[in-house]
């Protein structure tokens, strides 16, 4: 039973929907870099710990420790600031690099960490990144991938990404951003089949059961999606998928698919169900489509965090 007049209701609908589908568009500068850390010999090295600092943010403080292939996936929510890595394991030479990433994409680097026995001494803390980072060419094909996608461009953006599988069929991060170009073509058969290859390839990354979840729900598959979306807040990545989520709802928003936005929108909340934007967007959407009633619902649970708005 809602506690609120329905006047003061839609009078808090219409505060909170000023300016929102704007804010929403311009707030968001989520970004992802997918590290892959060898040796000399292009081995992978397990256990390295990479620690991220930023010299705006002095609170933050990004920990992660590469797996068993060698790999961590970084998350910024702002990506428009400039970041310091350092990488160290025990035997090896720590590395320190000072990098930018892209917003709203996941780029790909390779980071070589010599043995200590191999020489070397400490590289410049303030050295350019490309003095320790190589791409490979399939890694190459890939950020072209990711550089038409953000450009909008679905078809170019999907070749490039299938190049990079025909040149290293065991890319994780590949299968999965086929599995995304899948989800957008409404092709959720084959999305299941890469986001499950991808999972197979790298069984830490939470992102496989976003994708799994989002691909089950579409297919009406309830009870596999509701198991994938289980398993995805079991395994610590819910808020990272939510934030990841609602960033593709903002960028559906840009090129004006309000209906995928809308879809993304719900998926992030059912990920996290306190994702304020989240519900903000919504609401705007409902309001956009004439859905008065879902607005106003939506405008309650919105109420239910944020009290303050009514």
């Amino acid at each position: 039973m809602n506690r609120r007049p329905k006047s003061l209701r839609v009078l808090a609908l219409l505060v909170i929907l000023a300016g929102t589908l704007q804010s929403t568009l311009e707030a968001q500068n989520f970004g992802r870099l997918s590290l892959s850390v060898i040796d000399n010999q292009g081995e992978p090295i397990e256990g390295v710990l990479v620690l991220g600092t930023c010299s705006l943010l002095e609170s933050l403080r990004i920990e992660k420790t590469t797996n068993s292939k060698g790999k961590a996936i970084l998350a910024f929510a702002d990506a428009t600031k400039t970041y310091d890595l350092h990488f160290e394991k025990e035997g090896f030479t720590s590395i320190d690099i000072r990098i930018k990433p892209e917003v709203r994409k996941t780029v790909t680097r390779t980071i070589t960490m010599p043995p200590k026995s191999a020489g070397g001494g400490q590289p410049n803390a303030n050295m350019a990144p490309g003095e320790v980072i190589r791409f490979t060419p399939a890694e190459e094909a890939f950020n072209r991938g990711v550089t038409a996608i953000r450009a909008s461009d679905l078809a170019a953006g999907k070749l490039d990404i299938m190049r990079a599988l025909e040149l290293d069929p065991k890319m994780a991060a590949g299968h999965a951003a086929l599995a995304g170009i899948y989800l957008e073509e409404k092709d959720y058969h084959a999305a299941l089949e890469s986001a499950q290859t991808f999972q197979q390839l790298d069984p830490e990354n939470s992102q496989s059961y976003r994708i799994l979840y989002s691909a089950h729900n579409a297919l009406g598959n309830k009870a596999e999606a509701a198991a994938a979306l289980e398993a995805l807040k079991v395994s610590g990545g819910g808020q990272d998928a939510a934030i990841m989520t609602y960033n593709e709802g903002v960028a559906a928003l840009k090129i004006g698919a309000s209906s995928s936005a809308k879809a993304r929108f719900i998926d992030a909340l059912a990920l996290q169900p306190n994702l304020i934007p989240a519900h903000t967007a919504l609401i705007a959407i409902y309001m956009d489509e004439g859905d008065f009633a879902e607005a106003l619902a939506s405008t309650d649970r919105l109420l239910a965090l944020e009290p303050d708005n009514g």
